[in-house]
């Protein structure tokens, strides 16, 4: 399932301050969730839009988001 890795981190770690420091060491972040470094590179750049074309649920992007304005869909490519 496209996406599901990143979806789980977002469902379980719920903050970009708490994904941040996941992403902060790529060795804890692949150990733990088994992420590649490609989507450790996303979730590096918190691109919102760049999340949601790589498949992250986009409700979970919007709870982790939330402090945040809203992400452009028109940029993800179908």
């Amino acid at each position: 399932m496209r996406g599901y890795r990143l979806s789980k981190v977002f469902f379980e770690l719920k903050t970009l301050e708490q994904i941040g420091e996941l992403v902060a060491d790529p060795a804890v972040a692949r150990a733990r969730y088994g992420l590649t470094d490609e989507e450790i590179v996303l979730l590096q750049a918190r691109d919102r839009t760049q999340l949601l074309a790589a498949g992250v649920n986009p409700y979970l992007i919007r709870l982790v988001y939330r402090d945040q304005t809203t992400f452009n869909v028109e940029r993800v490519a179908p």
